[in-house]
């Protein structure tokens, strides 16, 4: 059976984008990005930003991301896979990553939230020049060898804007 992402959440004020791969089983039953209770993810961006991501409703949570100029999204637009591991995903399409980019014109940073998701856009799309990438240690529960400490250091120093 196929699964397919969410549309994407950004304006035009996004200047980092988070890519992700697809959203996992508890994502998708809930309807919402990073729903899984040990996902990484909102705890994360509350560290990083001094605000509450993690027991604020999911819309509260979409306009966090945007007061922070943080996108949102996944490589893989549908795919096949059994339960939520990226390794299992088959018959992939891809969004259309390059057409929400135009849509972004502040623009500075794409973020990866895991090797898969920077490995798929590798395999669909070219990178631009004017463009940092930036791939950070996946927030699913799935990667557990890395301790949240580790992770949220990474996700912190990623999140950064070079302002000249």
């Amino acid at each position: 059976m196929y699964k397919n992402s969410f549309e994407p959440i950004y304006n035009s004020e996004s200047r980092i984008l988070i890519l992700g791969t697809l959203p996992g089983e508890k994502s998708l039953q809930a309807q919402r990005y990073y729903a899984h209770p040990q996902n990484a993810f909102w705890k994360i961006l509350s560290y990083v930003y001094g605000e509450d991501f993690v027991t604020v409703d999911y819309e509260t949570q979409k306009a966090l991301l945007l007061k922070h100029r943080l996108g949102l999204w996944d490589t893989v637009h549908r795919a096949k896979r059994q339960g939520s591991l990226d390794s299992e995903l088959v018959d992939i399409l891809p969004n259309d990553i390059p057409l929400l980019i135009q849509k972004l014109p502040a623009l500075q940073k794409i973020v990866f939230n895991g090797q898969m998701a920077y490995q798929l856009f590798r395999k669909y799309f070219s990178f631009d020049s004017y463009l940092t990438y930036e791939i950070l240690p996946s927030t699913s529960p799935a990667h557990a060898r890395m301790s949240f400490s580790d992770k949220l250091l990474k996700w912190r120093y990623g999140l950064q804007i070079e302002d000249f």
